[in-house]
Parts: structure tokens; C-alpha cells; sequence
């Protein structure tokens, strides 16, 4: 077992040989590469945290806190004074009610309002916003209690929240984004109880701030309704009601909507805070809240397909020029159903583009604090019975039990998107909480591991390749010839299809006799017909070598015309002596091929589509080449895809560990098409490799078929250890004439 013995705080579990006695080793490797790798548990656990007394302080004295590099938090519960007093006598104060402005009973309310307008601040400059004073004292929430010490039995109770540092932090991320007239985003883990804290700003709103609107804005109902944000929003104003002197009547009580004032009986006039708290659901129409001027929140933004739209539309309404007088506040859940976070995504990690108060990004792996994101709140951060009485965390516990959780759910179950939904639902990094987990086939969160891997030194990762054109010589071979300028397509996704592309090379053919071996190469293509398109449509070539199962070059991108991407389809299936498959729905490439004599470059219909009757009929013409792709096959070309992925790699073996052919896939555009895949987007790479997994497929079964058949059959192959593991176990040959 790797064991690596580090110092840690008083708050978190000693690393040492008892913290690794009843864990494997997949788990101590995992929770090793999560401290070496992320910058903000390093912080965490760090035996030389920061103390409040090295902190610089601002003019009132307060200490200058810094979100992405905590410091020690101590005596706490100086802050939750309120909160106390409450659980210990039910009640607030135990002074009589007077109104008298010198009364014991005025006074403390007075000060209690201003704490909650402005925070509150102790000696030593420790100090908390008013928000999160308001959210620890004002607002009980629904948590989760232990029944008995020793027992795993819980119960949910009503009280107020625990302190925790990942309030603290959050809280003072969104006062410090309020200063600067910035918006914020919280990407977070399943149950901390957000929607709690979302729902504590509008009543805090509507209570203390006269005349101000808070809109609380879904796609979907049920976010705001049942169990949702509005609802907590109103159990406080009815908490509040019973228990404060704080205005609590209503011009406008609704399911949707309520009002803190009165009307005038003798005027008619509308009187008392003039505040107001909605619910919108958009139901995908973002327009639905343009003109809507107060703090707006959006509750599960991962989970709105036009979160961007809708949030220009917001920006307009609260700013004018520089001038911010509103706040935006987005929230998402990891491994929330049907969502796809491209838009979450793209507004976390570029906050700037969207007026979002950005910080280092401390929390993804090997960014060495580098880049600028949004706030996040990992698994690991106040993890249930993982956190002391003034809320600072041990980090090294709640990781001992995450990975020994997502080891024992890789162990009992086959179906990936188990182990995806699980590292979603309880993210270790932004990324994890951003993988879809419906709509897919894809073993998403092994994409993103091995995606997190390669970034950090892409450079290195890509120096390898060949990148450039493929020439005919004066003898008429296709040659390799590097290109300086070519910049193949490594993004996705694309704004536009203006992208030309290039071809790239992660494997130079196998030469007998100067030339390529003849069927040991297959290609999946995805063409396009049109020279111009307002899609974001690319044409997309993969080829693969069947000894190897690797992939070993591609081509994507939307040259100017679709008749130089049919050539340069040509010329990397003659450059590999390569058949290649491809989506027949359109004629161009067959009428191109045909024209240069090449038709012996393409697959006849594939005979493995035949036997399981998803072809049917005598083809000719262009649909006797290539395949119909239709909702099924895709289908499975997708399936044979994923399950491509997680074979093992062939001929590889990591000091033991298997080494998956996913792990060495080369194409960085094909792997962030397959973690961000859906049912609705376009996907040329992924359509491409569907076209190459079912000639793969072909091939593999007329492999086995020989077998079975128990015929010799000639051919100049070179035997390859490929064909016996394909293959039930005995050596096979091809007909001289096969891929002909």
C-alpha cells in the first residue's frame, strides 16, 4: 500500500498508520492524489493554518477575510448568542415586551436589528455579516441528529443551524461581492442545506430593507413549491411572525408571492415595508422575469437550459452602467436529473463574462491555485460528523469515507453511471459536480478523472502528435508532411463552425514492405454536404488500428468547402491502407469517392447490421456503402463506444492496474464531447466513432465466425496476440480479398 504519512491540523484525522490500517490501496491512492492535487484541501489541513491574529484588518476593524484561504475559526458560538438563548428558553429575550425606546426590552431588539443590517464584530475583529448572523439566529432549518452516541440511527429535527466554516466562507463571499456590486454562484454539495440559506435572503430582505422585491426564479415549479425554496422562505417569515417583534403583516399572501405591509383602512394607501417576496417558475422562457429589479435567485441553475439568456436579461434589470443595485445569485446541486451544465459551467469557470465575483481556483486538481472560478463547496467541507463545535472541518475523515464509499459502489456494481451520480451528487472538485449523469452512456466520471490528469500539462500531453497535411508525392504515395500553422480542434464546445481544423496524427501507420498493412486499419466518419451552415456542425474522421484497438488519428473540423473534407477523408484511408464507415444519409463523400475512382475505400453495408436486422433489404447506389444511421444504430455505435472505453487497453499493464482503452484515447476534442454528450446537442466526434465501433464490431465478429466455421483462410496478416483475444482464443485469417 502507498502510505504517505503528512502532518496535519488539530482539526482533521492524523495521517498515519492507523488512518490507512482498513482502507486498500485504490483508496489511499485516491485520497493522496486529492491532497496533492487540490490547493484548497492543502489549505484545510495545513498544520500552520491561519490564525485571525495574522490577518490585516479593514477601518472598522475587522479582520479581512480571505474565501479561498481560510484561517482558524475559535469561540464561535459568540455569534449564535441569539440562537441559544432560544434553544435554552424558547424564546428570545425574557425582558418584557415595552416599546418604551429606553427599555431593556427596545434596546435589545434595536441591537439585534443592527446586527442583523450590519453584522457582527467580536474584540479580537473576528466577525461575521449581517446575512449570516440573520441565517445562524433567525432562521431555523430541518438537520439530521444523531439519535445516540455510537449509532448510525438519525432523526431530523427543527433548530438552528450549526456553525460551519463553509457558511462563514460562503457568506463572506457573497457581502464581499455585494461591496464591489458583483454578482455570485455557488456550486455545492448534495445537502448542506442550500436552499435554507437561499431562502433565509428574502425574508432578511423584506423585513430590513423597505420597498425591496426578492424573486426566487425556477425552470421548474417544484424547485420553488413542496419541499422547495419558497417554501423554506415562508416558514421563516411564520417563525419570525411568532417569535419577533418584526413586522409580519401581509398586503399580499399567496403560494407565490407575499407582501410585508398593510392597507390603510381610512385611505386605501399601502403602508408598513412596502417589500415583497416572489416565486417565478420560467418554464423555459427566460422573458418571464425581464423587468424584475431586486436580488434574484436562481435556484438549481445547473438544472435551467437558458441559465445565460436569463441571466443577461437579469444583468439589465439590476444594473445600470457600473452602477449595481441589486444582487444575482445562482446556486447548483451536482447530480441533479436533466441537468447539463453547459451553461453553469461556462458561467463558474469565466465569472468575469458574467459580472461574477471570481476567486483563484483552489479547487480543481493541478490548477495550483491558477484560473479564476466561482465559489464551491466540496464534499469535504463540513461533512456530517466530519466538523468541531466552532465548525472547522476535518477534511482527512471526510475523505477517508468518500473514496471508501465510491470504492465500494465501483466494486458491487457494473453500471458506471452509478459511480458518476454518486461522485455528482458528492463532488470532490467542481468537475465532479458538473458531470451529467442521464441522457448518457459514457463513463463520464472516468472521462473526468483522466481529462484531470492530462490538462494540467496538456502541452506535454499533445507534443507527441503529428500535426499537418497529408500529400501525394511525385510517385503517387500519400506522404505525411508537418504543418507550422494548423491548429487541430481540441475545444468543445464550439460558438460557430468557422474552424478548419487539422489533421492529427497519434499514430504513424505499420509498414510491411514500405506500406500499410492492409485491414489492420478501420475508419468511422460523420460528413456534412453543405459548404455553408449556420449549425455548429463540423465533419469529424476517426481511424483505428484493430491489432492494437487504438485510435490512431483524427480529423475534425469545417474546411471551406465539404469537397476538401471528403479529400482529406481520402487521403488519410489511402495514408493508412484504411476501410472506413461512414453516415450514408448524405451522398456527397459516395458521389466524391466515386468520382476519384476510390469506392474501395468505403465499407459495403456492414454484414453484423444484417444479422441483427437493422438493415434490411437489397441496397445499391449509395446506401450499399457505409450506414443508415437512424435512432437505433446510433444508438449503438454510442453503446459500442462506451463499452470500448472501459475495455482493457491491449497489451497494457500499470505496476498491476488495469489500464483501460479510454486511458488511451489521444483526441481531447472526442473525450469532452463523450463527458458532455446529451441526446440534443451535436456530437460529429462521437458520430464518427459510432460509424468506427460498428466496423470495429463487424470485423470482430467476422473473426469469430471464421472461427467457428473452423476454415483456413489465406492472408499476409502478421499473427498478433489482438486477433486471440477477439477472437475465443486461436488464430484466424483474413480472405486476400475481404476489404476489398
Amino acid at each position: 500500500m502507498i502510505e504517505t504519512y503528512r502532518k496535519v491540523n488539530e482539526y482533521n484525522t492524523r495521517i498515519d498508520e492507523e488512518y490507512y490500517s482498513n482502507i486498500n490501496k485504490d483508496v489511499a491512492e485516491e485520497i493522496n492524489a486529492a491532497i496533492d492535487e487540490i490547493v484548497f484541501i492543502q489549505r484545510l489541513i495545513d498544520p500552520f493554518i491561519g490564525t485571525i491574529q495574522a490577518l490585516q484588518r479593514d477601518e472598522f476593524g475587522r479582520v479581512i477575510v480571505d474565501v479561498s484561504c481560510p484561517h482558524r475559526l475559535v469561540n464561535m458560538a459568540y455569534f449564535t448568542q441569539a440562537a441559544n438563548h432560544y434553544r435554552e428558553h424558547g424564546c428570545y429575550t425574557l425582558f418584557p415586551p415595552n416599546k418604551h425606546p429606553k427599555s431593556a426590552y427596545y434596546l435589545f431588539w434595536a441591537e439585534e436589528k443592527r446586527r442583523i443590517r450590519d453584522g457582527l464584530i467580536r474584540d479580537d475583529g473576528e466577525w461575521i455579516p449581517g446575512g449570516l448572523y440573520w441565517y445562524w439566529n433567525y432562521s431555523p432549518i430541518m438537520k439530521t441528529k444523531k439519535i445516540r452516541d455510537g449509532s448510525k440511527r438519525s432523526e431530523r429535527i427543527h433548530d438552528f443551524p450549526d456553525v460551519w466554516l463553509g457558511d462563514y466562507l460562503f457568506f463572506h463571499y457573497k457581502d464581499q461581492a455585494e461591496q464591489l456590486g458583483q454578482h455570485i454562484e455557488l456550486m455545492k454539495v448534495r445537502g448542506i442545506g442550500s436552499s435554507f440559506k437561499m431562502g433565509s435572503i428574502g425574508p432578511r430582505n423584506a423585513l430590513f430593507k423597505k420597498k425591496s422585491e426578492t424573486f426566487y426564479v425556477a425552470n421548474d415549479m417544484q424547485y420553488l413549491v413542496k419541499d422547495g425554496i419558497l417554501t423554506k422562505a415562508w416558514s421563516y417569515l411564520d417563525f419570525l411572525a411568532q417569535n419577533t417583534p418584526f413586522p409580519r403583516l401581509k398586503s399580499v399572501d399567496t403560494k407565490l408571492e407575499k407582501h410585508i405591509g398593510y392597507k390603510d383602512l381610512r385611505t386605501g394607501a399601502l403602508r408598513g415595508m412596502g417589500s415583497g417576496i416572489t416565486g417565478i417558475s420560467t418554464k423555459d422562457d427566460p422573458d418571464k422575469i425581464r423587468g424584475k429589479r431586486g436580488d434574484i435567485i436562481f435556484e438549481e441553475y445547473g438544472a435551467y437550459p437558458h441559465i445565460k439568456k436569463a441571466w443577461a436579461i437579469c444583468r439589465a434589470s439590476v444594473e445600470d452602467g457600473d452602477n449595481v443595485f441589486a444582487q444575482l445569485i445562482a446556486g447548483g446541486t451536482g447530480g441533479t436529473i436533466g441537468a447539463d451544465f453547459e451553461g453553469a459551467e461556462s458561467m463558474f469557470y469565466e465569472p468575469e463574462s458574467y459580472n461574477i465575483m471570481s476567486l483563484p481556483n483552489v479547487y480543481d486538481r493541478n490548477t495550483n491555485g491558477t484560473g479564476r472560478c466561482g465559489f464551491f463547496w466540496g464534499a469535504y467541507l463540513n461533512r456530517s460528523n466530519c466538523y468541531d463545535e466552532n465548525g472547522m472541518p476535518d477534511v482527512t475523515k471526510a475523505l477517508k469515507d468518500l473514496f471508501v464509499e465510491l470504492n465500494r459502489i465501483r466494486k458491487s456494481t457494473s453500471d458506471p453511471m452509478a459511480l458518476t451520480q454518486r461522485k455528482a451528487e458528492y463532488p470532490i472538485t467542481p468537475q465532479d459536480s458538473m458531470m451529467r449523469i442521464d441522457g448518457t452512456v459514457f463513463p463520464v466520471a472516468d472521462i473526468r478523472e483522466y481529462l484531470e490528469r492530462i490538462m494540467p500539462s496538456l502541452d506535454e500531453f499533445v507534443g507527441p502528435h503529428y500535426i499537418g497535411d497529408l500529400i501525394f508525392s511525385k510517385d503517387g504515395y500519400v506522404e505525411w508532411r508537418p504543418g507550422a500553422y494548423q491548429k487541430p480542434i481540441r475545444e468543445f464546445p464550439l460558438k460557430d463552425n468557422k474552424h478548419e481544423g487539422a489533421i492529427e496524427i497519434f499514430e504513424r501507420p505499420f509498414l510491411v514492405d514500405g506500406q500499410s498493412q492492409r485491414g489492420r486499419y478501420v475508419a468511422g466518419m460523420d460528413p456534412f454536404d453543405d459548404d455553408a451552415s449556420n449549425t455548429v456542425s463540423l465533419g469529424s474522421i476517426f481511424i483505428l488500428d484493430l491489432f492494437t484497438d487504438r485510435i490512431v488519428a483524427e480529423y475534425t473540423g469545417r474546411p471551406k468547402f465539404a469537397n476538401d473534407f471528403f479529400e482529406i477523408c481520402r487521403r488519410m484511408l489511402i495514408y493508412y491502407n484504411a476501410i472506413g464507415n461512414y453516415e450514408n444519409d448524405k451522398k456527397g463523400l459516395f458521389q466524391y469517392f466515386d468520382r476519384k475512382n476510390c469506392l474501395y475505400l468505403l465499407s459495403d453495408t456492414l454484414q453484423s447490421l444484417k444479422d441483427v436486422e437493422m438493415v434490411r433489404g437489397n441496397l445499391y447506389g449509395n446506401k450499399m456503402k457505409g450506414t443508415n444511421s437512424g435512432r437505433f444504430i446510433n444508438a449503438r455505435g454510442r453503446r459500442l463506444l462506451a463499452d470500448y472505453m472501459l475495455s482493457n487497453a491491449y497489451g497494457e499493464n500499470d505496476n498491476g492496474k488495469i489500464v483501460l482503452n479510454l486511458h488511451k484515447i489521444r483526441s481531447i476534442g472526442l473525450l469532452l464531447e463523450a463527458m458532455k454528450y446529451n441526446i440534443n446537442g451535436n456530437f460529429d466526434r462521437i458520430s464518427a466513432c459510432g460509424m468506427l465501433m460498428l466496423i470495429r464490431e463487424d470485423r470482430q465478429k467476422f473473426i469469430d465466425n471464421v472461427m467457428n466455421s473452423e476454415k483456413d483462410i489465406r492472408i499476409g496478416l502478421q499473427f498478433d496476440d489482438y486477433f486471440l483475444r477477439n477472437s475465443k482464443g486461436t488464430l484466424s485469417f483474413h480472405k486476400d480479398d475481404f476489404y476489398k
